[in-house]
């Protein structure tokens, strides 16, 4: 099983480039203030980021997977 940190850190790879290719195609390229465009991106793109990581470590478990007890 991988380790909640390191699914974190995949996830948080992919939401930068999946936030990278939409900020170049909707802001980027149609702005015409880049540089509002860009700033505009980046804030979305990282208070975005902060709700996903908090949503998914209030779903690891602290104390790891529950015991599954055989059923007798």
């Amino acid at each position: 099983m991988v380790s909640p940190w390191v699914a974190a850190a995949a996830g948080t790879g992919i939401y930068i480039v999946c936030t990278l290719i939409t900020c170049s195609m909707v802001f980027i390229c149609r702005m015409k203030d880049k540089p509002l465009g860009i700033t505009a991106c980046v804030v979305a793109g990282i208070c975005t980021w902060i709700l996903w990581f908090m949503t998914y470590i209030s779903q690891i478990n602290p104390y790891g997977p529950p015991e599954v007890k055989p059923i007798d």
